[in-house]
């Protein structure tokens, strides 16, 4: 899927770091057929259209800018920029038309923008009466899965940005319907690649974070949470606030695990730690990282540890558990920030029989119809992962930066 991903990406975006610039593709190519209105108030005469974007006639300046640059083939335009210039601010919770919550700075464009209009006679404009359904032929819409594609939308006259939900997907087709609330330039975006894979300090911004993760950089597990914090703020103070209310001893706390990074990959070989906002991850990592055996007598004390060690297989036989009065510890490599995130949901999953399934559901499900789907849920896969055929540990929470993080429990659990 990834490669597929690459190829979809190396097709129709315009912007790319990594290869030479292509030309910008026709409208024919992103979207080779007339857009089909479902609902909206057209009038007699009205047609709706999709035309390469004419910036001269928006009345907002500043979105003209903003459109011109990502849509120019030699620069990289992230979304997060898009929305700074627009004065959209991304530390807030960002809601879809839907009223669902999101965030796309974690989104990257899949098509240059283009203009959704209303056509009558020679004439082209962007004011409508009200919200319009449609239904939009994508070509880089194609083999996408619903959940993972965001329609973005700026109204060129007032620069307020939309973020709009596809209701349903076609990924034979790449045909989508929408609920569109204005008229103006769109854009189909994707969710970046987040991978969790082996520390990297020598890309950290903060020193402080890199030389601690440094110092703890070769254990995996056992790390003693006091020396952590020590090492990290100098910290003298024994009792520390991990959430609203909520204190506890550092001394009483070590790891389950050694610290691993989660990143948002960009290239072959390049990562991002900067993130605004957050995202609810099912963070995996390979079970030789970490103590499991700690975690599962926790939760399983009558589980046979011995046999597990023996045929690992067995851990993916348990069901999903939270670990109490235990929390993941995240340093934002960035910034220097320290969150916690208590009460982990913990499983074991064979990530290859997941990926096995995943392919046996897309071959089984043409169209995607409108659901409950998380789009502010992703799937982390370890992309440093030792031991093939082995099962993952699958953490579950909202975090809230990139970077190191590790669980923390207390010393006599």
């Amino acid at each position: 899927m990834k490669k597929k991903l690459i190829s979809i990406l190396l097709a129709v975006m315009t912007i790319s770091a990594s290869v030479p610039a292509f030309a910008a593709p026709s409208i024919s190519q992103i979207i080779p057929e007339a857009p089909k209105v479902v609902e909206g108030n057209l009038k007699a005469g009205e047609e709706l259209v999709v035309q390469d974007v004419k910036t001269e006639e928006y009345k907002d300046k500043k979105v003209a800018e903003v459109v011109k640059k990502v849509n120019d083939e030699n620069t990289k335009t992230t979304i997060k920029e898009v929305l700074t210039d627009l004065k959209v601010d991304t530390t807030q919770v960002i809601k879809t038309d839907t009223n669902k919550v999101v965030n796309p700075t974690l989104y990257e464009p899949l098509t240059p923008f283009v203009d959704l209009a209303i056509k009558k006679e020679d004439q082209i404009k962007f004011e409508s009466t009200g919200e319009i359904k449609a239904t939009v032929t994508i070509e880089a819409a194609k083999d996408m899965k619903k959940k993972d594609i965001l329609i973005m939308q700026i109204d060129p006259n007032t620069g307020k940005v939309y973020f709009v939900e596809v209701e349903k997907l076609n990924k034979k087709t790449g045909e989508i319907t929408a609920t569109f609330p204005t008229l103006g330039p769109v854009t189909l975006m994707q969710k970046v690649p987040i991978v969790v894979k082996d520390v990297s300090p020598e890309n950290y911004p903060d020193k402080k974070v890199a030389d601690t993760v440094i110092a703890f950089k070769e254990e995996k597990s056992d790390l003693s949470l006091t020396d952590v914090l020590d090492k990290l703020q100098g910290n003298e103070e024994k009792e520390i606030e991990i959430a609203d209310g909520k204190t506890i001893n550092v001394d009483d706390y070590s790891s389950s695990m050694g610290f691993a990074d989660m990143a948002i990959k960009q290239g072959d070989g390049e990562y991002l730690y900067d993130m605004d906002g957050s995202l609810q991850a099912e963070a995996h990592r390979d079970v030789d990282d970490t103590d499991w055996e700690r975690m599962v007598q926790e939760a399983y004390p009558d589980f046979d540890v011995d046999a597990a060690k023996e045929d690992k297989a067995l851990l993916t036989e348990l069901d999903s558990f939270t670990l109490e009065d235990s929390f993941v510890m995240q340093m934002n490599p960035v910034t220097g920030e320290v969150s916690y995130i208590e009460n982990p949901e913990i499983s074991f999953v064979d990530p290859q029989a997941e990926e096995e399934e995943a392919k046996a559901e897309e071959n089984e499900e043409e169209i995607e119809e409108e659901t409950d789907d998380d789009l502010m849920g992703w799937v982390v896969e370890d992309e440093d992962k030792k031991n093939e055929g082995e099962p993952d540990l699958v953490i579950k929470a909202q975090f809230t930066s990139m970077g190191p993080f590790a669980i923390f429990m207390p010393k006599d659990k």
